[in-house]
């Protein structure tokens, strides 16, 4: 896994933004779409980094096989690039990158959702102990939360809306 995920490398830099620009400029895009955009990408600023702080503070301190760590490197390490990828798109869309990073805060929906999952990291302090059934129980609801509530029904949700508008030819960089 660890070097078909190097094999599928890619920086968001690579990607040409040109046509969303025009898009974007011109009213090709509706303002619907464009809150649409704005409230997806404000979504996966925070998120994005909740699920590479989940990796790095409670998948690698307790998945001690080597292989598998080095795995979850190269997933925190795409963590890092979907954050970068954000900011990139934040650029390309002349938005406001502050209200975009901000949206956890500021958007009530947003802020519900980084709260469950952030309640459920915030057990992960350094006396933590994973030896307990209480421990074990609360391992398991974290990667149940993180990879199943969050990467695999929030993200792909909000990737289903950005591929609807890829589909009708807008925005196709993002």
């Amino acid at each position: 896994l660890f070097l078909k995920s190097c094999a599928n490398n890619w920086m968001p830099t690579e990607i040409s933004m040109q046509e969303d620009i025009k898009q974007w400029k011109h009213g090709e895009i509706t303002d619907d779409e464009k809150l649409l955009v704005k409230r997806c990408l404000g979504f996966f600023a925070g998120s994005e980094s909740l699920v590479g702080n989940n990796l790095l503070l409670s998948a690698f301190r307790f998945i001690t096989d080597a292989e598998c760590r080095q795995y979850i490197l190269r997933q925190a390490f795409e963590e890092s690039l979907h954050n970068w990828t954000v900011s990139v798109c934040c650029e390309a869309y002349n938005l406001n990158v502050d209200e975009v990073a901000e949206a956890y805060r500021n958007i009530s929906t947003i802020k519900n959702k980084n709260k469950f999952v952030s309640d459920r990291l915030s057990k992960f302090t350094p006396d933590f102990n994973i030896d307990t059934k209480e421990g074990k129980q609360s391992f398991l609801k974290n990667m149940v939360t993180f990879y199943l509530v969050m990467e695999g029904t929030w993200f792909f949700s909000n990737f289903a809306l950005i591929m609807s508008l890829g589909r009708q030819n807008k925005l196709t960089g993002l």
